[in-house]
Formats: C-alpha cells, structure tokens, sequence
C-alpha cells in the first residue's frame, strides 16, 4: 500500500517476511531502498521520523542562516559541516545505508536533499514538512494494524 507521492516522498508497504516490515521509500520519484527494504521495527521508527520532521517553522527560521546561494552549495556546506545532524532525516539502519537524507530550508521553502553513496548523486524535491511527517504517521498505523492483524490471526502454540 502506497503512502505518499513517489515524486516527492513516499513509503510503499509492501507486507511483512520474517518478521520484518518490507517497504520501499521514494524521494523524487526514485527508490532509496532498492539494496534493502527490509525494515526492523518499522512503525517505531517512523512514529519517531514523523515527529523530528514535523518542524518546518523552526527549520524556515534558520533558512538566512545557513550558507549556501544555491541549493546544491547549501546541501554541501551542511553535509561538510556537524550541523548536519541537526537536519538528518530517514536514518533508519540497514535500509536506509545506502542514503544520508537531510531537510533543510531554502528561500523560503523546505528540500528534502538525499545522497545515494551506490549511485553517488544527489537527489532533492521541494516538500511540504507536514506532509512528510503525515505521510509516516499513515504509514506506522496502517503497519500497526497490518501486524496486530496477523498476530490475532496466529495459532497459539
């Protein structure tokens, strides 16, 4: 089940395989995910993303203090810099290795900006902060529900 739009941010719930959650996560319309989409405790980690990314008023107010006079040379700047823990976003083990995804603002607006190490490229889109936070929240009750399902339909031995 899709949650989200491929071309900006989503996560495409794929059902569960020895006790991890599949999913595949799309930022600007391309797979993060492609190497490993096997998620362990999925639905906590996304609770936890949903709420370090729902900060677009604060991330907006640093927006004239950051360097950068283009969007390439601030992702740059803030990835060469310890800051840039301060705007890491999607670090959720294994699955996401491959990526360093940062949100971070820029004249006016908010960038989800992720390095693909395999493919050694940058990827940005213009996002809407709520909407990213939104869009994980859907996603961890739907795989709540998907898993409460299953293990209600169990044996019990």
């Amino acid at each position: 089940m899709l949650f989200g739009n491929k071309c900006s941010f989503a996560i495409d719930f794929l059902g569960q395989e020895s006790g991890l959650e599949i999913a595949d996560i799309y930022i600007a319309g391309q797979n993060v995910t492609k190497i490993d989409n096997a998620h362990y405790k999925f639905v906590s980690t996304l609770k936890v993303s949903a709420e370090d990314t729902n900060r677009t008023d604060e991330l907006l107010k640093s927006d004239n203090l950051l360097p950068g006079d283009t969007l390439e040379q601030r992702y740059n700047q803030i990835l060469d810099h310890e800051i840039r823990f301060n705007f890491q976003v999607l670090d959720w083990g294994p699955p996401t290795d491959d990526i360093f995804a940062i949100i971070i603002p820029f004249k006016g607006d908010i960038y989800l900006c992720a390095l693909l190490y395999n493919e050694g490229k940058t990827i940005s889109v213009k996002i809407d902060g709520s909407m990213l936070s939104a869009t994980m929240l859907a996603a961890a009750e739907h795989i709540k529900n998907q898993i409460n399902g299953t293990q209600q339909n169990r044996a019990p031995f």
